[in-house]
């Protein structure tokens, strides 16, 4: 399903800005649990805190 189409809910995804990547990772169920248990907004999270991990605190486009 391609950026613009209806979701699984019929919602409609917005065309994303170019700057991400869609990416399937693996991660352990306590940690997808514990960063999802914060509600809506989850997966900023965790691209947020992977660039504090990698030390790209600045977003550079």
């Amino acid at each position: 399903m391609g950026a613009g189409s209806g979701g699984r809910d019929g919602a409609t995804r917005l065309k994303g800005c170019g700057l991400k990547q869609q990416r399937t990772e693996r991660l352990d169920r306590s940690v997808l649990a514990r960063i999802r248990d914060g509600g809506p907004g989850w997966q900023g999270r965790i691209n947020g805190a992977l660039r504090a991990a990698g030390g790209l605190n600045e977003f550079k486009s």
